[in-house]
C-alpha cells in the first residue's frame, strides 16, 4: 500500500478511534433542540465537535498519522506473514516433493542435494526477475557451504505474459532436470542466473534461453513432445504459491525435509532474503526444531 494511502487510512482510523472511545462514555443529557442519531448516541452538534478536536489534534501533532501508518503496516505483514506459514504448513508435502516417482511420466520438480538432508529450501522464481538474480548468490553459496540442505525449484513465471522467455526458461529449467538431473538442471540456471548478465527485468530473449540450455547440453528438441506434460507441471507449481499466497518472486519456504511442520522450525521469506545469515538462520531454525 502506498503511504500516502496508509496515511489517508490512518486519519480515518483515528478519527473512528475517537467516536468509538465516545460512545463508551456515558451519554450526558443535552437538554438542547439538536438531534440525536440513534446510531451513535451522539448528536450532530456532538458529533461535528469530535471532529473538529480530531481534525486540531491531527493538525498540531502530524507525526501520529506516520506513527499510525506504521503501526498499521507493521499490523498487516504480520498478518500476511502468518498467513503464508500457516498456508506452508498445510502444504508442507507438496513443497518438500520427496516422492521423486516417475511413475506414468510424472514431472519431477528440480532438486539439488541429497535426499537424507534435514532441511528443505523451495524456491518459487521467474528467470526474468531482477530479485531472483540477486538472490541465486546467496542459494548458491548456501547449498556448498551446507551439504544438509536440499533444494526444490519451483517454477513460478509470473511475466510469462510480457515476456515469452520467461515461460520458455521454466519449461526448460524442467526439461534439463528430465534430462540430465541436478548436474544439468544446475549448469543451466547457472547460465540463466550468470552474475555478469544484464539483471534488467525483461532483457532476458528467448534466443538467449535456447543458447544456455544448449549450452548446459539440454536436447532442446525434445520439447515439443513434453510440452504439455511441462506445462502441466509449471501450472502445478504456480497453483501450489498461490495456495500459500505468493504472488511475486522469489518467494521462499524453509522447512524439515520429514516430520512434522509446524511454526517453530517453518519459515517464510516473500522476496529478496537480503543476506546469507537470514537464509542460514532459517534452515537452523529447522533443524532444531
Amino acid at each position: 500500500m502506498k503511504k500516502t494511502s496508509m496515511i489517508a487510512l490512518a486519519t480515518v482510523l483515528i478519527a473512528g478511534s475517537l467516536l468509538t472511545a465516545c460512545n463508551k462514555v456515558t451519554k450526558v443529557t443535552d437538554n438542547s433542540s439538536t438531534s440525536t442519531s440513534a446510531s451513535t448516541g451522539f448528536s450532530d452538534q456532538q458529533k461535528e465537535q469530535i471532529g473538529k478536536i480530531a481534525s486540531d489534534y491531527i493538525v498540531k501533532h502530524p507525526e501520529v498519522l506516520i506513527q499510525a501508518s506504521q503501526a498499521l503496516q507493521a499490523k498487516q505483514q504480520q498478518m500476511q506473514q502468518q498467513a503464508f506459514t500457516k498456508n506452508a504448513i498445510a502444504n508442507a508435502d507438496a513443497l518438500r516433493d520427496t516422492d521423486r516417482s516417475t511413475t506414468g511420466g510424472k514431472i519431477l520438480s528440480p532438486v539439488i542435494g541429497k535426499s537424507t538432508a534435514k532441511v528443505t529450501v523451495v524456491e518459487f522464481y521467474d528467470s526474468n526477475c531482477h530479485f531472483c538474480h540477486v538472490s541465486y548468490p546467496l542459494v548458491d553459496k548456501l547449498l556448498k557451504t551446507d551439504t544438509d540442505v536440499r533444494y526444490v525449484a519451483k517454477q513460478f513465471p509470473i511475466f510469462a505474459q510480457r515476456w515469452q522467455s520467461s515461460q520458455l526458461a521454466a519449461q526448460l529449467g524442467v526439461l534439463a532436470y528430465q534430462q540430465g538431473g541436478a548436474d544439468m538442471y544446475a549448469k543451466f540456471e547457472a547460465g540463466i542466473f550468470n552474475p555478469k548478465a544484464d539483471l534488467e527485468e525483461g532483457k532476458l530473449t528467448t534466443d538467449d534461453v535456447n543458447k544456455i540450455a544448449k549450452a548446459a547440453g539440454v536436447d532442446i528438441s525434445k520439447l515439443p513432445s513434453q510440452l504439455k506434460a511441462i506445462n502441466a507441471k509449471i501450472d502445478s507449481d504456480k497453483n501450489l504459491a498461490m495456495k500459500i499466497g505468493f504472488q511475486a518472486t522469489p518467494s521462499f519456504v524453509i522447512l524439515p525435509t520429514t516430520g512434522t511442520a509446524n511454526a517453530s522450525n517453518v519459515t517464510v521469506i516473500y522476496g529478496y532474503p537480503g543476506s546469507m545469515s537470514r537464509l542460514q538462520a532459517a534452515v537452523n531454525k529447522a533443524k532444531n526444531n
